[in-house]
């Protein structure tokens, strides 16, 4: 029969919170990056038009200059509902 002895591992804390700071913190930055478009579209609530299309039926976005997406979801978004930004204050539209 064989016995072992088993060596206990000390590890530096401060070492290992930094490493896992590190490692945290690249994971939340490439996931912002990868999540950038749909954040970008998820200013509007769209419908589907009958030939296909998109409508913005609503903005949802917080205000300040807000662009029209020609396309969403490989889509083309070819009108605005009527009340798609009413109730919105502080706009600035661009084409």
């Amino acid at each position: 029969m064989k016995t072992g002895t088993s060596v206990a591992r000390t590890t530096n804390p401060s070492t290992m919170a930094a490493r896992l700071r590190t490692g945290w913190v690249a994971r939340l930055v490439a996931l912002l990056v990868l999540t950038l478009p749909a954040v970008v579209q998820a200013q509007f609530t769209y419908t589907t038009n009958n030939d296909g299309s998109l409508n913005i039926y609503k903005y949802t976005g917080s205000g300040g200059a807000v662009t029209i997406p020609s396309t969403a979801n490989g889509l083309p978004v070819t009108s605005i509902g009527e009340l798609a930004f009413f109730g919105c204050m502080s706009l600035t539209m661009s084409r």
